[in-house]
């Protein structure tokens, strides 16, 4: 599997929305595909004391039947998000990182299989989205055009 190189906070259906993008390279599909997001940040306790916290992120689908060709892993930014009122300096602020894993059933081999990513806060664009990975062939077929899967605009 492979990870675009950057997440992007834009706006999806009006709301701020996390997303990041993963694609599965292997020739068969991944099955029953699931996709976890923890942000990870510095806080200090009542006490004073630093503690470094995860927070599982809710997705807007956490889950896949059949990972063929790609996966935008999408988290709403709303009042109940972590990341809620927090820009680029913010995130910077709080040393924040999110680890992203997907795993799955490989349906050739039937054993399980497993990927893990890591974005820090300077990988996170503002106001940036995924360009389209699906073009046309001279065939005028739609296809998916991996080569795409870092760009943004």
């Amino acid at each position: 599997m492979i990870f675009s190189r950057n997440a992007v906070i834009d706006s999806f259906n009006g709301q701020p929305t996390l997303m990041l993008r993963a694609a599965n390279q292997r020739q068969n599909q991944i099955l029953e595909a699931s996709a976890n997001v923890s942000f990870v940040r510095d806080e200090t306790t009542s006490e004073g004391q630093p503690f470094r916290r995860f927070y599982d992120l809710l997705l807007v689908r956490s889950r896949s039947p059949a990972f063929a060709l790609s996966w935008t892993i999408m988290h709403t930014i709303d009042a109940t998000s972590p990341l809620h009122g927090l820009n680029q300096e913010g995130l910077r602020d709080c040393t924040a990182s999110f680890a992203v894993t997907i795993s799955g059933l490989d349906e050739t081999i039937m054993q399980a299989v497993h990927a893990r990513h890591d974005y820090t806060a300077s990988d996170i664009l503002l106001g940036h989205r995924f360009v389209d990975l699906f073009v046309t062939n001279p065939d005028g077929e739609p296809v998916v055009d991996l080569s795409r899967i870092h760009d943004v605009t």
